[in-house]
Protein backbone atom coordinates (compact mmCIF):
# COMPACT_ATOMS: atom_id res chain seq x y z
CA UNK A 1 0.00 0.00 0.00
CA UNK A 2 1.44 3.33 -1.06
CA UNK A 3 0.77 6.47 0.89
CA UNK A 4 0.50 9.72 -0.98
CA UNK A 5 2.20 12.63 0.72
CA UNK A 6 1.31 16.22 -0.11
CA UNK A 7 3.89 17.99 -2.27
CA UNK A 8 6.64 19.64 -0.29
CA UNK A 9 7.46 23.32 -0.53
CA UNK A 10 11.07 22.32 -1.17
CA UNK A 11 10.30 19.87 -3.94
CA UNK A 12 12.47 20.43 -6.97
CA UNK A 13 14.98 22.57 -5.03
CA UNK A 14 18.59 21.48 -5.42
CA UNK A 15 20.37 21.12 -2.10
CA UNK A 16 23.65 22.98 -1.87
CA UNK A 17 26.51 21.59 0.18
CA UNK A 18 26.73 23.28 3.54
CA UNK A 19 29.95 24.78 4.78
CA UNK A 20 31.56 22.76 7.54
CA UNK A 21 33.95 23.75 10.25
CA UNK A 22 36.21 21.59 12.35
CA UNK A 23 35.69 22.29 16.04
CA UNK A 24 38.13 21.11 18.68
CA UNK A 25 37.59 21.53 22.38
CA UNK A 26 40.29 21.05 24.93
CA UNK A 27 39.01 19.19 27.97
CA UNK A 28 41.31 18.16 30.76
CA UNK A 29 41.64 14.42 31.26
CA UNK A 30 40.70 13.45 34.78
CA UNK A 31 40.53 10.17 36.59
CA UNK A 32 37.48 9.41 38.73
CA UNK A 33 39.55 9.82 41.90
CA UNK A 34 40.72 13.27 40.78
CA UNK A 35 37.14 14.30 40.10
CA UNK A 36 35.96 13.10 43.52
CA UNK A 37 38.96 14.60 45.30
CA UNK A 38 38.01 17.97 43.85
CA UNK A 39 34.88 17.82 46.00
CA UNK A 40 36.73 17.38 49.29
CA UNK A 41 37.33 21.00 50.24
CA UNK A 42 33.68 21.99 49.78
CA UNK A 43 32.50 18.85 51.60
CA UNK A 44 34.69 19.29 54.67
CA UNK A 45 34.13 23.06 54.95
CA UNK A 46 30.43 22.58 55.77
CA UNK A 47 31.24 20.78 59.03
CA UNK A 48 33.02 23.73 60.60
CA UNK A 49 36.33 24.24 62.38
CA UNK A 50 35.93 22.62 65.81
CA UNK A 51 37.84 19.49 66.72
CA UNK A 52 34.69 17.36 66.78
CA UNK A 53 33.59 18.81 63.45
CA UNK A 54 36.95 18.01 61.87
CA UNK A 55 36.82 14.42 63.12
CA UNK A 56 33.29 13.91 61.86
CA UNK A 57 34.15 15.53 58.54
CA UNK A 58 37.18 13.29 58.09
CA UNK A 59 35.23 10.12 58.89
CA UNK A 60 32.30 11.00 56.65
CA UNK A 61 34.56 12.14 53.77
CA UNK A 62 36.43 8.84 53.74
CA UNK A 63 33.17 6.88 53.54
CA UNK A 64 31.65 9.26 50.98
CA UNK A 65 34.72 9.11 48.73
CA UNK A 66 35.01 5.33 48.96
CA UNK A 67 31.35 4.85 48.06
CA UNK A 68 31.58 7.15 45.05
CA UNK A 69 34.75 5.50 43.76
CA UNK A 70 33.15 2.07 44.20
CA UNK A 71 30.39 3.14 41.82
CA UNK A 72 27.63 3.86 44.28
CA UNK A 73 25.38 6.78 43.52
CA UNK A 74 25.50 10.02 45.43
CA UNK A 75 22.48 9.06 47.54
CA UNK A 76 24.08 5.84 48.79
CA UNK A 77 27.38 7.64 49.31
CA UNK A 78 25.53 10.15 51.52
CA UNK A 79 24.03 7.33 53.58
CA UNK A 80 27.49 5.81 54.05
CA UNK A 81 28.85 9.20 55.10
CA UNK A 82 26.10 9.62 57.70
CA UNK A 83 26.78 6.12 59.06
CA UNK A 84 30.50 6.83 59.34
CA UNK A 85 29.92 10.18 61.05
CA UNK A 86 27.49 8.63 63.54
CA UNK A 87 29.95 5.83 64.28
CA UNK A 88 32.73 8.35 64.89
CA UNK A 89 30.38 10.50 66.95
CA UNK A 90 29.68 7.50 69.20
CA UNK A 91 33.39 7.38 70.05
CA UNK A 92 33.53 11.07 70.98
CA UNK A 93 33.33 12.51 74.48
CA UNK A 94 29.75 12.55 75.69
CA UNK A 95 29.65 16.32 76.21
CA UNK A 96 30.98 16.99 72.69
CA UNK A 97 28.69 14.67 70.70
CA UNK A 98 26.48 15.92 67.94
CA UNK A 99 22.82 14.91 67.67
CA UNK A 100 21.80 12.51 64.91
CA UNK A 101 19.70 15.23 63.33
CA UNK A 102 22.66 17.62 63.23
CA UNK A 103 24.87 14.97 61.64
CA UNK A 104 22.28 14.10 58.98
CA UNK A 105 21.63 17.76 58.19
CA UNK A 106 25.34 18.60 58.00
CA UNK A 107 26.20 15.63 55.79
CA UNK A 108 23.24 16.43 53.52
CA UNK A 109 24.46 20.03 53.14
CA UNK A 110 28.06 18.85 52.66
CA UNK A 111 27.06 16.47 49.87
CA UNK A 112 24.90 19.11 48.21
CA UNK A 113 27.65 21.74 48.45
CA UNK A 114 30.35 19.38 47.23
CA UNK A 115 28.30 18.18 44.27
CA UNK A 116 27.44 21.72 43.18
CA UNK A 117 30.85 23.30 43.81
CA UNK A 118 33.30 20.61 42.70
CA UNK A 119 36.40 22.01 41.06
Amino acid sequence: MLLAYPPSAHEGVVARPKASAHLTTMTPTMTPSQAVDGMRKAFVRVFGHGWVARRLARASWIAFRAALLAGAGIALARVRAVQAAEDRNGRTLLVARWTSHRIERTVYLAVQTAANNAH
